[in-house]
Formats: structure tokens, C-alpha cells, sequence
């Protein structure tokens, strides 16, 4: 028996690095004031 399935890899373009901010989160503000900034950083993060 001969292995002769492989795999096609296709290269599709990387978006193009911009400059971030530096954002951390204010603690002197409480719990909540922190859950919404983490919130609020999931929701720009691209996850896919």
C-alpha cells in the first residue's frame, strides 16, 4: 500500500501589521470597571 494522498496547502494574504495602542486595564476603578475593559478588548480582537 502506497501513501500518495496529500495535502494541497494554500497561502492566503496576512493582513497587514498596524500599530496598536497600548491599553491596559485601570484596577483602581474596581471589578467592574475591569470586566468591561476586558470585554470591550474581545470584542476588537479578531478570534478566527
Amino acid at each position: 500500500m502506497s501513501m500518495s494522498n496529500t495535502a494541497e496547502i494554500y497561502k492566503f494574504p496576512a493582513p497587514v501589521p498596524t500599530q496598536q495602542e497600548c491599553r491596559m486595564a485601570d484596577l483602581e476603578n474596581g471589578y467592574l470597571r475591569l470586566a468591561n475593559q476586558i470585554q470591550d478588548a474581545l470584542c476588537i480582537v479578531e478570534l478566527s
